[in-house]
């Protein structure tokens, strides 16, 4: 996982992370003000290390919004259909944003990304991929999806 950077100030979050296309390596920032009343946060990552960095940043940066870890493709579908372990909406909020790995065993964040195309009722989620591969081929894929689903 790329290092990113997650800092609160009011209701204000910042997340920045390394962006890399054909034209640029840079660093995105997304700035979520107003959101932290209705924020909430679906991670999705298969490594107990990178989740346990993840937590630590959040931690640090002071961001104070209901986090919910999953550790594999199926389970982040599971989830945001609120199905079987997750079926309890109260326990389990449906998210506004997705911390989407890309690099999981079984389904992938590409699978994700795949059935998420094929959901209207979760069009407005923001998703933000990341991952530790440096396949260009990866990179392409992910950002065609997000010209895809932002256009």
């Amino acid at each position: 996982m790329r290092a990113s950077g997650f800092m609160q100030i009011g209701k204000c979050i910042a997340i920045t992370i390394p962006v890399i296309n054909s034209n640029m390596l840079g660093v995105g920032i997304f700035s979520l003000c107003g959101m932290t009343d209705s924020l909430r946060i679906l991670v999705a990552e298969d490594l107990p290390d990178s989740v346990e960095i993840l937590k630590l940043a959040f931690r640090k940066a002071g961001v104070n919004v209901p986090i919910r870890y999953v550790k594999d493709g199926s389970e982040t579908i599971e989830y945001l259909k609120g199905e079987g372990a997750f079926s309890d909406r109260a326990e389990h909020p449906l998210p506004t944003m997705l911390l989407l790995d890309l690099k999981m065993p079984g389904v992938d964040g590409f699978d994700v990304l795949e059935w998420l195309r094929l959901q209207p009722g979760l069009r407005r989620l923001l998703v933000v991929v990341f991952t530790t591969s440096e396949e260009r081929t990866d990179i392409n894929r992910s950002s065609t999806w997000a010209r895809i689903h932002t256009s």
